[in-house]
């Protein structure tokens, strides 16, 4: 493992920040949240790092794996928590130079759609790979995603679709 942790450390430093930003969106801002998802995500690809950084995409995977455990998360929660109310946090970006009002409609969108967004536009994924990260069809990917840009469109432009 000691070869591997010179590569891992460059890897998670490089990639830390951009995966948390994933989860966190996903999570709806709840950062505690986010954090543990994440973390425990890294220590996974540590944990499995000869496979995993030989991989296309580690990142990915390792976002899969986040966001996958922030859901569960969430539903082990979701039993002591007001559903009505545990989703209505703030989103808060860890990118000093981000639109707010556009985060603040993404955190409005439904799990389902902020996953495909966050997926598709920050994580860069393409619609195949979104539907393997969220274990769904390409056109319920494509659905999802011109659902949510649509919500988005008319919640930041007042267009109706």
């Amino acid at each position: 493992m000691s070869s591997q942790t010179p590569d891992f450390d460059d890897w998670f430093s490089t990639n830390y920040r951009r995966v948390l930003s994933s989860v966190l969106i996903v999570c709806a801002g709840d950062l505690p949240r986010a954090e543990d998802a994440t973390n425990d995500a890294f220590m996974d690809a540590l944990e499995k790092w000869p496979k995993v950084g030989a991989m296309d995409s580690p990142r990915a995977w390792v976002t899969k794996v986040a966001i996958n455990k922030a859901k569960r998360s969430w539903l082990r929660r979701k039993r002591y928590v007001d559903p009505v109310n545990a989703d209505n946090v703030i989103v808060q970006s860890t990118d000093p130079e981000s639109n707010t009002e556009l985060w603040e409609a993404v955190n409005r969108l439904s799990v389902k759609q902020r996953s495909a967004i966050v997926l598709r536009y920050v994580d860069d994924l393409g619609q195949a790979e979104i539907a393997s990260e969220l274990g769904v069809a390409p056109g319920t990917v494509s659905a999802t995603l011109t659902q949510a840009r649509a919500r988005l469109r008319v919640e930041l432009e007042g267009e109706a679709v």
